[in-house]
């Protein structure tokens, strides 16, 4: 039924009307759960680059994935960018 109504709301050619103001004073609705679950946490298998780049076993399995890729040049100029400044 929810979904009939989301399609008509679609569907429908007549222009929308915007609600008149009101003098209540507005309410911030639902703010304590948006805020509680939108949180700015890490994945847990979660590596930063540079990570990668300093460890020696992570950049060796980082670069058989990227020549799956076929995209292990990428890497390569990355490291000869590095090299230079």
């Amino acid at each position: 039924d929810v979904i009939n109504h989301l399609l008509i709301l679609f569907f429908d050619k007549t222009p929308m009307s915007d609600l008149p103001d009101s003098d209540l004073p507005k309410v911030e609705f639902l703010s304590n759960f948006v805020s509680s679950h939108f949180s700015n946490k890490r994945p847990v298998l979660y590596t930063d680059f540079q990570t990668i780049l300093e460890d020696q076993r992570l950049l060796y399995v980082f670069m058989q994935f990227l020549k799956e890729e076929s995209s292990l040049n990428v890497l390569q100029f990355h490291l000869s960018v590095g090299k230079l400044s």
